[in-house]
């Protein structure tokens, strides 16, 4: 992979397709699981009497992780979290691997929608 940088200092990356495929899917990803992270660190702050917006906070701080894409709260939405997720998981399953993260990610996403689009609706939700 060589990478320059344009005039306005954005790095520009020359790699094959396979990899450039990766590096978007991949990316939006592990967005997505950073916030289904914190959505379920907050059920165990909520449940040990922490408070998920200090314990993101700390987090938050350091470098590794950075404060980005950090805060509880009703999910990952948008186009493009849900279906580059799905194609992360879709590309290692096509090569014979399971990234349980991911498909983590989506479950659990999936169960902060279910109460919003019930609430959306004005229905009440039926036991699973």
């Amino acid at each position: 992979m060589q990478d320059i940088y344009a005039p306005i200092g954005a790095p520009i990356i020359f790699t094959d397709l396979a990899s450039a495929e990766l590096i978007k899917h991949a990316s939006n990803a592990f967005l997505a699981m950073k916030i289904s992270f914190a959505n379920a660190l907050a059920v165990v702050c909520e449940a040990s009497g922490a408070d998920v917006r200090e314990v993101t906070a700390g987090m938050g701080m350091d470098g590794r992780i950075g404060p980005a894409f950090l805060s509880a709260g009703i999910g990952y939405g948008g186009f493009c979290f849900p279906k580059d997720l799905k194609a992360f998981v879709r590309i290692a399953e096509r090569v014979g691997l399971r990234f349980q993260a991911a498909e983590g990610s989506r479950v659990h996403q999936r169960g902060h929608e279910a109460p919003l689009r019930a609430q959306d609706s004005g229905r009440a939700l039926e036991p699973a």
